[in-house]
This record gives structure tokens, C-alpha cells and sequence, in this order.
């Protein structure tokens, strides 16, 4: 029994309950996963990180105090998931054969069992960053804060199913992620200007401008026109035991959809006047 009163499958039946009434039919499923995958980078956020931080780094970390920490902590769990989540969205893009052949009924309501494996895994890391960008929200900033309840959305609501084919492409924009947290790392060390610094600096350049804006606009592209579609579907157009997909979820996860790529838009500019700055400014004033 826990605090409220109730017995475990009790709270089960409620939360079933709840899922059933807000259309997600695969959450209850799903669910245990993404509690073992947010229970796990949690443990890496307070116990695991920190003491692989302290072996690692014993001369910087153990000094490191409030948001340098903070940094430092949330940037151990944030590489973890990127690199867990690109590996298993690699496999999921280049081999499930079934999402890869979908038409674009499919792709609005359907989905594969890898495609929801994927989903599950990614879905822990993203419900454990909202929370902390809204605890944090004085030091990540309302734009971050932004990015993750739109993450979240669309991510819950693959589960209905809705779009979920487009989670595994979308969750291949984390390979700039990694890179943004080495460099984020790197400048910790003090080792700005270093040439590892440099080589990881190109690279996070490169993989932001090739995933967050070229192939995220590309994906988008394709996800307009299925949305689309999905609103201006026939009933003739919905498979058999799908229900038509509200207009005021289209119309969400359009704003989502253009909230998440216009932070990806702005971010690269930041990184591009950071650039230009410490390559071209200094040549440019020279002159």
C-alpha cells in the first residue's frame, strides 16, 4: 500500500484509467521502461556521475561549486543518454525494414515495436530533463525550459500511437549533443584553445548545422505534410481501429514542431557568432 491509501494495483487500474481517457493506449505498457530509464540516468545525476567525475577529474571536479556543478552534472547524464539513444536510433533507422516502408497512414498512426523501444528509452531521459530545466529554470534559462516540455509533448503523444515513426530520425540530432557536452566539458578544464578543443568545436559546428537544420528541416518537411494529411483525412483514410487525430493535437504538435526547430535555428547562430568571433573577428580588427 503506498501513502495515499492505495494498493499497487490499484494505482495500476487508475493509471490505466487515466491513459485510456487521454488516448494513450501504449503508455501502460511502455511505462515500466521509462521508469527504469529515468530511475537510472537519476542515479547517475546524484551518485554515479559524481563519483566517476571525481576519479576521472579528482583536481577539478571536487572544486567545482553551484552552477559550475550543476553544468558539470546534468552535462555527465546528457552525454550518457546521447550516446545511448543515438546508438539505439541508428539501429532503428538503418534496419527496422517495416517503419522504413510506411505509408503515410502508417506513419500518423502506426508503429513498430522498435520505433516504441527507442521511444520508451528516450522518453525516461526527457521526462527527468523537463524536471530539471524547471527546477533549474534560473540557470538553464526559459528557452531550455521551452525545448523540453516541447520534447515532451510530442514524445507522450507517440504513444497514442501519433507520429511515433518519427521519433527514431528525430532522436539522431543528439549526435550534436555529444559534442556539445565535450565541449562544455572541455571548457571546465580550462582547456580552451587546445587543439582537442578546436577538433570537437568543428565537429559540434558540423553536426548542428547537418542534423539540427539541415536534416531537421528536411524530417520536418515530411512531418508537415503528414500532419497534413492527418487533418485533412476522410474516414475512409483512418485505419480500422484508429480514431481521428483531434485538431487541437495537429495544431500542437505543429507549434511543437516549429518551437523545437526555431531554438535549433537560434542556437546555430549563437554557435555561429561564437565561431566567427574567435576565428575571424580578431583577423578582421587586425586589418
Amino acid at each position: 500500500m503506498d501513502e495515499s491509501g492505495l494498493l499497487p494495483h490499484q494505482t495500476l487500474t487508475i493509471f490505466e484509467t487515466a491513459c485510456h481517457k487521454a488516448n494513450l493506449s501504449l503508455l501502460p505498457t511502455y511505462l515500466p521502461g521509462i521508469l527504469v530509464t529515468f530511475s537510472a540516468y537519476h542515479l547517475i545525476y546524484l551518485s554515479i556521475g559524481p563519483r566517476l567525475s571525481t576519479l576521472f577529474f579528482p583536481k577539478v571536479y571536487p572544486n567545482l561549486r553551484g552552477r559550475k556543478k550543476l553544468d558539470w552534472d546534468e552535462n555527465v547524464v546528457s552525454l550518457t543518454q546521447a550516446i545511448v539513444i543515438c546508438g539505439f536510433a541508428s539501429q532503428v533507422v538503418l534496419f527496422d525494414v517495416d517503419r522504413q516502408r510506411m505509408n503515410w497512414q502508417e506513419r500518423v498512426w502506426g508503429y513498430t515495436e522498435p520505433a516504441a523501444v527507442v521511444l520508451t528509452v528516450a522518453n525516461g531521459y526527457f521526462y527527468w530533463h523537463l524536471i530539471m530545466m524547471v527546477r533549474h529554470r534560473d540557470v538553464f534559462g526559459w528557452p531550455m525550459v521551452a525545448h523540453a516540455v516541447a520534447v515532451t509533448f510530442l514524445m507522450t503523444n507517440g504513444y497514442r500511437p501519433a507520429f511515433m515513426a518519427y521519433s527514431p530520425p528525430s532522436f539522431l540530432y543528439e549526435y550534436s549533443t555529444i559534442f556539445l557536452d565535450i565541449q562544455s566539458t572541455l571548457r571546465s578544464l580550462e582547456m580552451e584553445g587546445t587543439a582537442i578543443q578546436i577538433a570537437n568545436g568543428i565537429a559540434l559546428f558540423a553536426s548542428f548545422f547537418l542534423l539540427r537544420v539541415v536534416y531537421a528541416t528536411y524530417l520536418q518537411a515530411w512531418f508537415y505534410m503528414d500532419l497534413w494529411s492527418a487533418w485533412m483525412a476522410s474516414e475512409d483514410d483512418i485505419p480500422a481501429g484508429s480514431a481521428r487525430i483531434p485538431a487541437w493535437l495537429l495544431a500542437s504538435h505543429a507549434l511543437a514542431a516549429v518551437t523545437l526547430q526555431l531554438l535549433n535555428y537560434m542556437w546555430f547562430y549563437k554557435i555561429s557568432r561564437a565561431v566567427h568571433r574567435k576565428f575571424f573577428a580578431g583577423k578582421v580588427a587586425g586589418h
